[in-house]
């Protein structure tokens, strides 16, 4: 499951087990968060970061160079994800 959502990693680790569901023996978990609590659930949840402090300086750049120096086109910038991978989306024992 990759999880695109503002809510806590404990509470949707809860959820599945009320629902009867295994972490990550029924259900592989990905989450999309800068939550840090994440890294001390159990099992530890893996989480994509957007990089949004990266995103927020890249987005501020285009209209500074615009505003001090006249430019006017961009070329983008790439700002790369982080992915740490955890215990909650590795497969265990026989595929």
């Amino acid at each position: 499951m990759f999880v695109v959502a503002e809510a806590s990693p404990p509470l949707v680790l809860e959820a599945a087990r009320r629902h009867g569901y295994e972490v990550p023996g029924d259900l592989l978990l990905v989450w999309v968060s800068e939550d840090m609590a994440a890294e001390h659930t159990e099992p530890p949840v893996t989480t994509l970061s957007l990089q949004p402090g990266k995103v927020a300086e890249a987005g501020i750049e285009h209209p500074v160079a615009v505003l001090e120096h006249g430019r006017r086109e961009s070329a983008g910038v790439l700002v790369p994800t982080r992915l740490e991978v955890r215990a909650s989306s590795l497969r265990t024992g026989p595929a």
